[in-house]
């Protein structure tokens, strides 16, 4: 499966006006006030197909092309939840340029939606956020430096809670993913940092290691 950054137009396409949108000036996706309806719009002028492909439909919804060729089209939006987009522009893969929300998923790269709403609150950032490192450790089983993802709490580097212990949550990633699946991919970070603000979750730690695969078995290290 092969994936662009940017379509391109052909060498026999014609050359876009100086002043055709740029990214940066698309809205994509937009909600609208009710915020019962999104509408994705892409900037290709050269091309001649454009499909939505989306994991709330199961089909592939053409977009029309309107004034200084930016595509669009406007759906009902689904229950609140995140989900996963890209554009296919004349059959290729497209990602949309104008939304700087991505998943990572394996070998796959996906836009992010995300639609608000009671069961998608704790995924949007909250106020006052924890911090994530990123931490190397060597590893003596294997004799190799690993790395994994530390998450701490709001407030944890405070000379106040300086003798304060903290219980840990150990996560651990699907065949497949790595060490920042759950911060990028389950967005634990802004669960957890919104959990703890509503007083729902005691103050925590997580950490989330990378798995060794080897000849069809796996070892934590």
């Amino acid at each position: 499966m092969i994936y662009t950054i940017h379509a391109q137009p052909n060498a026999n396409a014609p050359r876009a006006a100086a002043n055709a949108p740029r990214a940066a000036d698309i809205v994509s996706p937009e909600f609208n006030a009710t915020k019962d309806s999104v509408t994705f719009r892409l900037s290709a002028n050269y091309a001649t197909v454009v499909k939505l492909s989306c994991n709330w439909l199961s089909d592939q919804p053409e977009l029309k092309k309107g004034d200084s060729g930016i595509w669009s089209i406007n759906l009902p939006a689904p229950e609140p939840e995140i989900y996963t987009y890209n554009f296919v522009v004349d059959g290729v893969l497209t990602f949309d340029p104008s939304n700087i929300l991505l998943q990572r998923d394996v070998m796959r790269i996906q836009n992010e939606l995300l639609v608000p709403g009671e069961r998608s609150e704790n995924y949007i950032a909250a106020s006052k956020r924890g911090n994530l490192e990123r931490v190397w450790y060597d590893s003596p089983t294997i004799g190799l430096n690993r790395c994994m993802m530390v998450y701490t709490p709001y407030g944890y580097d405070d000379k106040a809670n300086s003798r304060k212990t903290y219980p840990v949550l150990y996560l651990l990633h699907g065949g497949g993913g790595d060490e920042k699946q759950w911060a990028e991919l389950g967005r634990t970070c802004e669960i957890l940092d919104n959990l703890i603000a509503k007083g729902n979750f005691k103050f925590q730690f997580f950490f989330c290691q990378f798995f060794l695969v080897s000849i069809g078995f796996i070892f934590w290290v």
